[in-house]
Order: C-alpha cells, then structure tokens, then sequence
C-alpha cells in the first residue's frame, strides 16, 4: 500500500470516525439529512410545517411526529453539529457562511440591545459579566472547531514511515 493509499484509508477512518462522534437520534440525523438536502441557505427554507410531512412521508417517521419534536430535533442538532441551523418566519435551513455572518451581526445587535435594556432596569452588570465570562471560559477550550484524532497503532506506523526522526520513541 503506497503512502497515499494509506493517508487515503486515515482520511476514511477519520470521517467516519467525525460522523459517529456526533450524539444524534436516527430521526434527528433523518432531520439533518433533510436540511442538508433540500434547505441549505436561507432562500431554501423549508416550513416546519413542510419538513414535518416529508418526514412522515418520505423519511418513514412516525406519525404522531409534529413541529414541537421538529424543534427539539433542531435543537439538538444546534447544540451537536458545528454547522449551524437557521430559523425565521419562513422556516429553518442550514446556513451558509453569509448567513452566518448576518445572523451573527444580528444577534450581536439584539444582545446590545437586550443587555442595555436589563442594565437601564437595573439589573446587576456584573451577573451580566459573569455569565458571559462563564461561557467564554468554556469557549476557550475548543480551538477553532478542530477535532483531535486519536494517535492508534496503525496511524503511529504511517507516521513513522513517513518521517525517519520519529523512528526512537
């Protein structure tokens, strides 16, 4: 097996390795397949309405299924998956990268606002600070959304055989 061959087998280990470190249900990942077919961009939005009929249709989920599982589902998939989940009037897509800068402009603008507001009622800035501290605390410890790969026996025989000084240890 050449060295491509072999950096090609860690890169298939390494994806499938991403997919299954994601703690989704079957039906939310059914969900996220859908989204990820049919609504990406917030022109492709898709009606809760919409994506709970074609689930029950199309993706065989149940039938009791109805918008407010469609919300936790989307939840879920907002607090697991790095790409980012998009929701207005029109209905809920995956966001593309634009979308992502003016929605978080956006919500820049409406936290500003909302913090202004509590501070004008006399709410105490520094419990304000705190929660925002507490949360860039936790923030810290991801870097850039780059995941780790655990070093195993197979992938420290690629490493060394494609570099000599490593050889030792």
């Amino acid at each position: 097996m050449s060295i491509i061959e072999q950096l090609q087998e860690i890169k298939k280990e390494q994806d499938m390795k991403v997919d299954l470190s994601y703690n989704l249900t079957p039906r939310q990942w059914k969900v996220y397949n859908y989204l990820k077919q049919y609504a990406i961009g917030v022109e492709n939005a898709r009606s809760a309405e919409t994506i709970v009929w074609v689930l029950q249709y199309d993706f065989d989920i149940s039938a009791d299924y109805d918008k407010r599982q469609l919300r936790q589902d989307i939840r879920a998939i907002r607090t697991t998956m790095p790409r980012r989940v998009g929701s207005s009037s029109k209905g809920y897509w995956l966001m593309t990268s634009d979308d992502e800068i003016k929605g978080t402009s956006m919500m820049m603008k409406q936290f500003i606002s909302i913090a202004e507001t509590l501070i004008l009622q006399g709410i105490n800035p520094s419990l304000l600070h705190s929660i925002i501290g507490a949360y860039a605390k936790n923030r810290g410890k991801e870097v850039d959304n780059q995941l780790t790969l655990k070093i195993t026996d197979y992938l420290r025989d690629v490493i060394h055989t494609l570099s000599d000084d490593l050889k030792g240890e």
